[in-house]
């Protein structure tokens, strides 16, 4: 069993019986598994499953700790199982806080034409590169966020833009999951000309002013902006502050896709491993966590993967589709 209290039982259904591997005689009959509660149980939960699997058409993936391993690659295993999964039609959508230049780099190695969610869905746009949708913030949380910095000239400010990563510091002060290519980052000496700009702003410095800057934009932004505070795994007393729209986020970016597509989100899979993937695996018709990924994701998970994003889990995902879309065979 999972830490949720799910089974996690990998079997192989011919007919009527279940076959796990590892095991020349468990094999169950639909007699057997209708005589056992549990069994009778899994077994329905399984076939309902099964179920959701066959009608999916699509997969919003995540990058960081799901598609990518530690070193930003993808696995030869689900790059093989993105192409399989391909050739009975269905594609992978890439939904990821990282910037649009970097998730496109992996959309044109997975070859797919489907749109690219980036910015943590404020920012979605065509294979070709034409904005479906954007979410800047509101200029006034911005010029809120500038005023305050000019008081504390050792907190940086990062301005995620549909051009790239604008910092008035290089290297970027930023999150791991929310890092740009270094061709995407751009020094600039007044961030106040392109504050319109911004669909998210990362804060990092002490502890004072970015706590000041977090309690300004509660009582200035009337619930129109969403703040995210949390210490740097650094260790040290420094602290990131992350604002972006309101209701904005990988879930609501799903919905507009399935929209955009012209199908519903219950035909969507989802699969990632961090709390900014909640939001997207809620609105999707199954939902994955990593086994690598944040316990509160698992417990609300259909299923998690046996294997890490080092371990190519998410080609379990992609090849379950596959079998059920192929009839278990």
């Amino acid at each position: 069993r999972r830490g949720n209290g799910r089974m996690v039982l990998p079997f192989h259904r011919i007919g009527n019986r279940l076959i796990f591997p590892g095991s020349q005689h468990d094999t169950l009959t639909s007699h057997r598994i209708k005589e056992d509660p549990l069994l009778f149980s899994f077994f329905n939960s399984t076939k309902r499953r099964m179920a959701k699997l066959r009608s999916l058409r699509f997969v919003a993936c995540d990058l960081d700790g799901t598609l990518l391993d530690d070193d930003n690659g993808i696995g030869e295993r689900t790059l093989e199982s993105i192409q399989k999964l391909k050739a009975v039609g269905v594609d992978l959508v890439l939904c990821s806080g990282r910037t649009d230049g970097f998730v496109r780099a992996f959309a044109r190695q997975i070859e797919t034409r489907l749109p690219i969610v980036s910015l943590n869905g404020a920012l979605i746009r065509s294979a070709e590169g034409t904005t479906l949708f954007e979410a800047p913030l509101p200029a006034e949380t911005g010029h809120m966020v500038l005023e305050t910095v000019k008081r504390h000239p050792e907190t940086a400010v990062t301005l995620l833009t549909p051009d790239g990563a604008l910092s008035t510091s290089i290297p970027l002060r930023l999150p791991r999951y929310l890092a740009a290519w270094p061709e995407e980052h751009r020094r600039i000496d007044d961030a106040l000309m392109f504050i319109d700009r911004a669909s998210m702003i990362v804060v990092k410095g002490r502890y004072t002013p970015v706590q000041e800057i977090s309690v300004g934009i509660a009582q200035q932004s009337r619930g129109m902006v969403e703040r995210i505070m949390y210490r740097s795994k650094s260790g040290s007393d420094e602290y990131y502050l992350e604002l972006k729209r309101w209701g904005v986020h990988k879930g609501s970016a799903l919905r507009f896709l399935a929209g955009h597509l012209g199908v519903p989100s219950a035909r969507f899979g989802a699969i990632g491993d961090y709390a900014n993937d909640i939001e997207m695996c809620k609105a999707a018709g199954f939902a994955v966590a990593m086994r690598n990924g944040m316990d509160d994701l698992k417990q609300r998970a259909d299923m998690v993967t046996l294997q890490t994003n080092n371990e190519d889990g998410v080609a379990e995902f992609l090849d379950a589709i596959r079998l059920a879309q192929n009839g278990g065979a």
